[in-house]
């Protein structure tokens, strides 16, 4: 997404907020069209990201227009979902900041549930996933009244 973001030469003026430092350094090229703004907080090894205690202080003092996310798993009866406790405690302070909840994942990621609960399918306006998507799981989270897009 990141990556995206930065082609999109017609983007200015937005603020990016991210506890990841990956993103972050994706997102570099673009400023300063593009705003960068790291949480903080305590670094995540092999995730690479920033969590609490302080990585959420930030987002609790913010409204954003719109939240993307990333998950472990996304499943219609368990919701959202990530492997890391730590993690999954921050995207739940994202989802509470921002008015737009949009969840990106890719077609691996479908019918999984991962360890820790981030939301219900409900708390998402929007996912977006590959192609290779099952049809039979894309169907059923529609059915749980999730927008679905399958990006080609």
């Amino acid at each position: 997404m990141a990556r995206e973001l930065v082609a999109r030469s017609e983007l200015t003026e937005v603020t990016v907020f991210t506890n990841g430092l990956r993103t972050a350094l994706e997102l570099e090229p673009a400023l300063p069209r593009i705003s960068v703004v790291v949480t903080g907080g305590s670094l995540r090894r092999q995730q690479h990201s920033l969590v609490d205690p302080l990585g959420g202080k930030l987002l609790e003092g913010i409204r954003a227009h719109t939240v993307i996310l990333g998950c472990g798993g996304v499943d219609p009866v368990a919701g959202v979902t990530n492997v890391s406790l730590p993690d999954a405690e921050m995207k739940q302070r994202m989802l509470r900041a921002a008015a737009r909840k949009i969840l990106v994942a890719d077609a691996s990621k479908l019918g999984v549930v991962e360890m820790a609960p981030i939301c219900a399918i409900g708390e998402i306006d929007l996912l977006i996933t590959g192609e290779s998507a099952d049809p039979e799981c894309v169907a059923a989270l529609r059915d749980k009244g999730l927008e679905v897009e399958v990006a080609r």
